[in-house]
């Protein structure tokens, strides 16, 4: 278990301590009370898996440096928990990364006859796959498919298995995801052609609940005879986005003959980039370049082996996108836009959409705090929202603030004698 202790003054905790933190929820959520200001209170936002997240417990003062615990719960998976110390203002704070999505109770123990809970939702971890195919294939010729999926956010790869079909909607290829870097994992999927024209989409299954499901964008190779070399990459390119090309020699070259592939990029006819020779490693020489430009240019591979017995060149017309564009938020309350200002004690439910249809984030600055899907303003000030999406497909990540102005609660009027 972790152990907390946080230090700090009410309602300053909220001024100078929810300034250095993000209270992330997302939308749709599940919607709770707002937090009582002056009574015991958990308050943490709606979540998404594999990113962090503070939770806030307001305790009586009396509990100064008392140990508290905090369990979490979800049906289907063991209850796990962690602990916690409350400080001088009564206050105390322990980060928390959803492992699984769904239905989250969070309670407090230890605080005798002032226990408090909620309940959040944590949505799935987004994911985006790219299916590389070589550019040329050979009829009946095994071949190897590389199919990477990346978490869109968090620490952790996603885990689950990859499937292949064709433009009838075959499988012609199928595996689990085995190699991981990153937030990235990939599988290499083998694949014997048939003759005839080939559109292939793969298709990200999740292991478990943690992830969403993905579908990349079709390939379409063209089958033939088997080239001596033929190119890999992913289907779009983009201005500004690093791009893997790959040099995938013939499975009739034995191993260790020394090969290497050179990669080249012609536009309107001349040589615009040469990358020099790069050694093929098990069947596949590499390298990393970032398209500078849109525009129509050629790609080539020129492939030699050590001996110069078998040699060859592939070369492949690609029209390199624009950069892509980043996703679009919008956010509600009540059906409305977000408010310019609110009375402090004043609470307003939040939610957001966005174009790629990614899960919005919200994280709120300064004396406010959210708990599930409900904003609480809590003293004069400024309250920072922002809200954030992951994108999806070709939308980028995005963050869109807003900033709510809190007037203080007027003073109740003392009786006239």
């Amino acid at each position: 278990m972790t152990k907390v202790g946080i230090v700090m003054s009410f309602p300053r905790l909220l001024v100078a301590f929810l300034a250095t933190i993000g209270l992330l929820i997302s939308a749709p959520a599940a919607s709770a009370a707002p937090v009582p200001a002056n009574t015991t209170f958990i308050a943490t936002p709606n979540g998404q898996v594999g990113v962090t997240q503070q939770i806030i417990v307001k305790a009586p003062r009396a509990q100064f440096n008392k140990v508290i615990t905090l369990t979490f719960a979800t049906p289907g998976l063991p209850t796990n928990a962690g602990q916690t110390t409350v400080n001088a203002q009564g206050f105390a704070t322990l980060p928390w990364t959803p492992p699984a999505a769904g239905q989250w109770t969070i309670t407090t123990t230890g605080l005798p006859a002032q226990s408090a809970s909620t309940t959040i939702s944590v949505t799935p971890m987004p994911t985006s796959i790219v299916l590389d195919t070589p550019n040329q294939v050979g009829v009946g010729r095994t071949t190897t498919l590389l199919a990477e999926v990346s978490a869109r956010g968090g620490v952790a790869a996603p885990s689950g298995t990859v499937t292949v079909r064709n433009q009838t909607g075959q499988i012609v290829a199928a595996g689990a995801l085995t190699t991981s870097q990153g937030i990235t994992s990939s599988a290499n999927l083998a694949w014997t052609p048939a003759a005839g024209t080939a559109s292939l989409t793969a298709t990200f299954t999740p292991a478990t609940g943690a992830f969403g499901s993905s579908v990349s964008v079709p390939e379409v190779p063209t089958v033939t005879t088997e080239p001596i070399v033929a190119l890999r990459f992913p289907p779009v390119l983009y201005v500004g986005v690093p791009v893997t090309l790959q040099a995938v020699q013939s499975s009739i070259i034995p191993p260790g003959w020394g090969a290497s592939a050179a990669f080249n990029i012609y536009s309107e006819g001349a040589l615009v980039f040469g990358s020099g020779s790069q050694p093929v490693v098990n069947g596949v020489a590499s390298f990393t370049w970032t398209p500078p430009q849109v525009g129509v240019i050629t790609i080539e591979a020129q492939y030699s082996t050590g001996n110069f017995v078998f040699d060859g060149t592939s070369q492949q017309v690609v029209n390199v996108q624009p950069a892509p564009s980043n996703d679009s938020i919008t956010v509600t309350t009540a059906g409305a836009g977000l408010p310019a200002s609110l009375q402090a004690g004043n609470n307003i439910p939040l939610a957001g959409s966005s174009v790629s249809g990614a899960d919005v984030t919200f994280s709120a600055t300064g004396p406010c705090v959210i708990n599930a899907s409900v904003l609480t303003v809590l003293s004069a000030g400024s309250c920072e929202i922002n809200a954030f999406s992951p994108g999806g497909g070709t939308l980028q990540p995005v963050t869109v603030s807003n900033t709510i102005t809190i007037t203080a609660a007027p003073r109740p009027q003392r009786p006239r004698r």
